[in-house]
This record gives structure tokens, sequence and C-alpha cells, in this order.
């Protein structure tokens, strides 16, 4: 839970460094980023590639009006460094101990993993719907406003909303090639399903 309030925090301060290019933002945006790596490894590499699927939508944007051409620049700059601290801090923290992030990821993906298997998706996901948090997300009701404001999301054309489209799709590709239950419980934990509700 730790990681995920400091993705939604990455997410308001990169959006304040989109709006307002205060360079200062930069090193807080690292650190933030670190704290998310050292919570939680898997929550960190799900937020790097929503990062990436974001950059993916902002690019599609920038082909369709070049006037953006030049804050596409800085968003994929503010993005990289994100992304290459982290990898250089789990290199060095490897050094210090036997733990690294990137090989436990690894490990975890190899082993939840796998080629598309239709049957166990509905059946896991029924599993994990009626039992995972007490059966919170069980309610019809529940997953329809979810669905209703997930659609909602898709219609505005704003980075945050990109960010969030991004950050639940990436994790609905995790799901879809998951060969163990540790995927499921995880999307369903760090989906922004609150967000998306109070949009109705």
């Amino acid at each position: 839970m730790l990681a995920v309030i400091f993705v939604y925090l990455y997410f308001i301060l990169l959006l304040s460094r989109f709006s307002s290019g205060k360079k200062w933002s930069m090193p807080l945006l690292s650190i933030v980023s670190l704290f998310i790596l050292f919570s939680h490894s898997w929550t960190w590499y799900i937020f790097v590639f929503s990062l990436g699927a974001f950059l993916l939508l902002e690019w599609r944007k920038t082909v369709r009006e070049p006037v953006f051409r030049k804050q596409f620049g800085w968003k994929m700059l503010t993005v990289g460094l994100t992304v290459i601290v982290g990898l250089v801090s789990d290199i060095m923290r490897t050094l210090l101990v036997s733990t690294s992030a990137s090989i436990s990821v690894f490990e975890t993906v190899q082993s939840n993993l796998g080629v598309l298997n239709t049957t166990y998706l509905i059946s896991n996901l029924k599993l994990t719907t009626n039992f995972y948090l007490g059966g919170v997300f069980s309610s019809g009701l529940f997953m329809l406003l979810f669905i209703v404001g997930f659609l909602f999301m898709l219609t505005f054309k704003s980075e945050m909303s990109n960010l969030l489209v991004s950050w639940f799709l990436v994790g609905c590709l995790a799901v879809l090639f998951a060969s163990g239950e540790l995927v499921f419980n995880r999307f369903m934990f760090l989906m922004p399903s609150l967000i998306f509700l109070d949009l109705d």
C-alpha cells in the first residue's frame, strides 16, 4: 500500500513538473521513485512500464499536434532519468546486500506469467473478485461503476488521464498472461479503482 501511495505522489509531482518546468522537481521525482522501488519492487516495475505506456500515448498526441514536440522531449527526459536512477540504485544496492529488485521481479515474472490461457484467466478472475480483500470487488455495482468510470476517463485528453489509463492497462496486460494467483491479487490491489469510481 505504501508503494502505491508513493506512485500517486510521483504522478502529482510529475504533472507539476510538466506544468511549471521547475528543475528542482527532478531530484524530488527521483527520490520518490526510489521510495517506490525500495518499498515494493514489483510495484516499481509496473510503475515504470506505465510511464513507458504514458510516453506512447503522449507521443501519439505529438504526432497529431507537432506543437507539443518540445514538451514531449522534456517528458522523455524526466521519465528516462527516473528509470536510470532506479536501475543504477538497484545495482548499487546489490553491491551492498545480496538482494536485487530486478532479479526478484524477473523470477516472479518467470513463475507467474506465461501463455494466454482463457479458461485459467476467467476462473482466477472470478476467484480473485469474490475472495480477495474479503470480497470487496464482488459487488456487481462496484464493478459496473468502475468500468463506466474507466470508459469516462478515456474521453479525457489530459496528462493525468493518460497516466491513470497507462497504469491500468499495464496491469491488464499482466493479467492476460498470468499463470499464478499473485498477478491477479496484485492487479486488484494496484488498479486505481476508487479514482474511476469517483468519476461516476
